[in-house]
């Protein structure tokens, strides 16, 4: 089944009814900006309070901003005023893909890539990747460069199936039947989150637009990256990007070592705790 979010920021100055997303639009999780380069965002912690109220777990994103400072000071401004980290949740997410502003594809590449260093060695985990295969292979984005230091870095893809500012799509089925979204080169198939629409209109809750997310439910019987990704932090599992037997069973005890449901699915809350584990070499 699939499991919907949101993401917003304090551009987005409406304050949303968090509780008729999650009743009338199953919102099960929330993306919250935290800072854009060193400006923090000031409805972070009020959105944050109002969610976790509501038992809604929610994780911070930092929108990466080229030419200022330096990457390394805004990991740490974004993660002063986030404060401690919900291990239960996602660790900040960095949003790369925004104007070079006049840096080369490389250049913004060691950006990124410093700027997920600073976030590893900060918190213990890496974080949660925002950008788009468009973007990646872009001239004017990544250039199609490789990224091998950043692919421990679970995915959040952005692909649109539907139109900018189109009607919302929540119905569970049809949302399940959507196709996975094409991940930049460097991390094969493999993807964690998927912005499915932006700025949808009417999504319940939210009396303008919303992004809307989904997250990728991984069971018996799937194979690719995304297995891969999950193996590597399996203790004891074969990273051989096939879900089987064995697999279901190390996820099942990763499960009951979390204090969660073993029922051998990698969703939401699996997903969240395994993206705080460091993926064997």
């Amino acid at each position: 089944m699939a499991t919907i979010g949101c993401d917003v920021a304090s551009i987005d100055q409406e304050s949303p009814n968090w509780q008729e997303a999650r009743n009338q639009g199953g919102m099960r999780f929330a993306s919250l900006r935290a800072a854009l380069g060193l400006t923090q965002d000031p409805l972070y912690a009020t959105r944050r309070a109002q969610l976790s109220d509501l038992g809604i777990p929610s994780f911070p994103y930092l929108a990466l901003t080229p030419n200022l400072s330096t990457p390394e000071a805004q990991v740490d401004a974004a993660l002063a005023h986030v404060g401690p980290l919900d291990r239960k949740c996602f660790p900040i997410a960095l949003d790369v893909e925004g104007d070079r502003q006049g840096l080369s594809a490389a250049q913004w590449l060691d950006w990124v890539t410093r700027a997920h260093d600073r976030v590893r060695s900060s918190i213990g985990a890496s974080p949660i990747l925002y950008a788009s295969r468009i973007y990646w292979e872009d001239p004017a984005g990544m250039g199609d460069l490789p990224a091998p230091t950043l692919v421990d870095s679970l995915g959040w893809w952005k692909y649109y199936p539907y139109p900018v500012n189109a009607p919302a799509v929540y119905v569970q089925a049809t949302v399940d039947a959507l196709a996975a979204p094409p991940a930049p080169a460097p991390w094969g198939d493999q993807w964690g989150i998927h912005q499915y629409q932006g700025d949808a209109e009417g999504f319940p809750g939210f009396s303008s637009f919303s992004d809307l997310n989904r997250i990728h439910v991984v069971n018996q019987g799937a194979s690719g990256d995304t297995v891969r990704w999950i193996q590597r932090r399996l203790p004891g599992a074969s990273v051989d990007g096939a879900f089987g037997p064995l697999t279901a069973k190390a996820v099942e005890a990763f499960q009951s070592s979390q204090g969660l449901t073993a029922d051998g699915v990698v969703g939401l809350d699996t997903m969240q705790r395994l993206a705080w584990v460091p993926p064997a070499s």
